[in-house]
């Protein structure tokens, strides 16, 4: 782990970036750190990203773990790297259900993607970021669904973006190795935002084998959430008009056995809070309070999943 230590020493934050944001990459990594200088955490590189940055994966626990947890995908959505963070610390520490399990967590999965955001952000910017550095969407890029040729990927190409190929990029190939290896018994894809946990099959309505157990599972996780009114359902029974092709999901579930559910942390846009009208990384990324109340009921939520690992 010498080399991820050497690495987070490097790091810079942008002027004005830990004023405009409730989290950045530096002071995200620099929590991890902290948590493996203990050892209570080991550190594994799995890849590089587009651009170049490296991709690491936290396992907390002894043995093979029995859940993988999956942040940061889409560039804007903070508050999934900063739950996933939180996770590595919670399970460090032996809270809620984590003596009794291991977990992986990819923290942040799109790293050029939440830099560039961080970046914008840093210098007051409202543009919509979601891709990685390379324009792809990679909650597309997956290879269980993939169709570049769904409507929607084809007429909203600015936002949905699945590649050229199926695991063209290299933070899904890496993740897609990761899986592999582990074969987790359940995982969790942390998204903003809507207040729902989604379960396969994303690119169908069909429903999946296990549609009873998933469907169990996730009301356990939203029930985990007191106060919250997290939604459970398909995703690919969301809507008619709406698809997910090439999710992470499916992929997971579909190629590993692995029973994995996306979740879209807190509740998006307030229509008591004008300023978040028009700024798109407020959608996904609220200030405090509001922010840290949405990091600790998902966290609630993993709790929940954890204690399904059997």
């Amino acid at each position: 782990m010498p080399a991820f230590f050497h690495w987070v020493g490097s790091l810079r934050e942008p002027d004005g970036a830990a004023r405009r944001a409730p989290v950045t990459y530096r002071g995200l990594w620099r929590r991890v750190a902290d948590v493996a200088g203990t050892g209570a955490a080991h550190v594994d590189c799995i890849g590089n990203s587009s651009g170049g940055e490296p991709l690491w994966a936290i396992t907390v626990g002894p043995g093979r773990p029995d859940v993988l947890v999956l942040a940061g995908l889409h560039a804007m959505e903070h508050v999934g790297p900063a739950t996933a963070v939180a996770l590595i610390e919670r399970a460090a520490a032996g809270e809620g259900v984590w003596p009794r399990r291991s977990v992986t967590v990819v923290p942040i999965a799109n790293p050029d993607g939440f830099v560039a955001c961080e970046r914008m952000v840093a210098r007051g910017g409202r543009r919509f970021l979601r891709r990685n550095a390379r324009g792809v969407d990679l909650n597309r890029n997956f290879a269980v669904g993939w169709d570049d040729r769904y409507v929607l990927n084809r007429v909203v190409r600015p936002v949905f973006a699945p590649g050229p190929a199926p695991l063209s990029e290299p933070e899904t190939r890496a993740i897609d190795r990761l899986a592999a290896r582990l074969r987790p018994r359940v995982a969790a894809s942390l998204h903003a935002f809507g207040e729902v946990i989604y379960w396969p099959f994303a690119s169908t309505s069909d429903p999946p084998p296990d549609a009873d157990a998933f469907e169990r599972i996730a009301r356990r996780m939203a029930a985990a959430q007191p106060g919250r009114g997290y939604k459970c359902m398909q995703l690919g029974r969301r809507s008619r008009l709406f698809k997910a092709c090439g999710a992470e999901i499916d992929h997971l579930y579909a190629r590993y056995g692995t029973l994995a559910f996306l979740i879209e942390i807190g509740a998006g846009p307030r229509l008591r809070a004008p300023a978040t009208w028009l700024s798109p990384y407020r959608w996904f990324t609220p200030p405090e309070p509001q922010f840290g109340r949405d990091v600790r009921a998902a966290l609630a939520a993993l709790d929940a999943l954890g204690a399904c690992a059997e």
